[in-house]
């Protein structure tokens, strides 16, 4: 029996600014009474994790917020248990300047998302993200603590060292869960590193199919595979 699923979110439990099907909800339901975690691991904030899950009716999740940097349990605020994970001094020290940068040369042109670790600028325009792409592949070079991924509306730049395999490895420890206890499922990129650490790993229409165990084309065919591997005898 598998004992966590780690869910990215945009793209995987639902499309961009959407919310979930309720019988997707419903789903992730049945997987926790019998006996599995969910967690959600995503580029967001836990805090807007923490709003998005709060409408679940789940009774324990788990939220990785910052592609991995940041991890809380359950939907109270306070959160029950609150961490980050650990990252070099010369890493916050780029954040600052880099951010400082953005915030100078892109002002009225980018939207920040309130992070606790990373940066996150949401661009509102193709130019400004062809700019915003200039400048990390001028500032973010290689043993300078930082790298960055690249979506559809925004940037995150985080620190070296940080990913969402870290925070589902935290995850895992403290629970305890061991990888082959573990499925992640994703659809992008900055799911890779997750995907590597889990015994299995299910991608979304991924443009790399061979870095997971299961490619599917929908969240649907996700969900049947993991009906196989929920509840005891499985």
């Amino acid at each position: 029996m598998k004992k966590l699923f780690v869910f990215d979110l945009d793209g995987t439990l639902c499309p961009i600014g959407k919310g979930m099907q309720p019988e997707h909800i419903q789903k992730l339901q049945e997987y926790e009474k019998q006996g599995v975690t969910i967690a959600l691991c995503s580029g967001k904030t836990a805090y807007y994790l923490c709003g998005f899950v709060r409408q679940m009716n789940l009774q324990s999740p788990w939220l990785i917020g910052e592609n991995g940097a940041v991890l809380w349990k359950g939907i109270d605020l306070p959160p029950v248990h609150n961490e980050h994970m650990p990252f070099s001094d010369r890493a916050v020290r780029k954040l600052k300047e880099l951010t400082r940068i953005v915030d100078e040369r892109f002002a009225g042109r980018v939207w920040m998302q309130p992070n606790e670790v990373m940066l996150t600028p949401f661009f509102l325009d193709e130019a400004t993200r062809d700019a915003l792409r200039e400048l990390f592949q001028e500032q973010i070079l290689p043993g300078e603590g930082l790298h960055y991924y690249e979506f559809v509306d925004c940037f995150d730049v985080c620190p070296d060292g940080i990913d969402k395999s870290v925070g589902v490895r935290r995850l895992m420890e403290l629970l305890p869960c061991t990888p082959e206890e573990c499925t992640d499922i994703g659809d992008s990129g900055n799911d890779y590193p997750m995907f590597a650490l889990a015994g299995t790993s299910i991608g979304i229409g991924l443009t790399e199919p061979e870095r997971v165990t299961f490619p599917v084309r929908d969240l649907d065919e996700a969900f049947t595979i993991l009906d196989r591997m929920a509840g005891p005898d499985k």
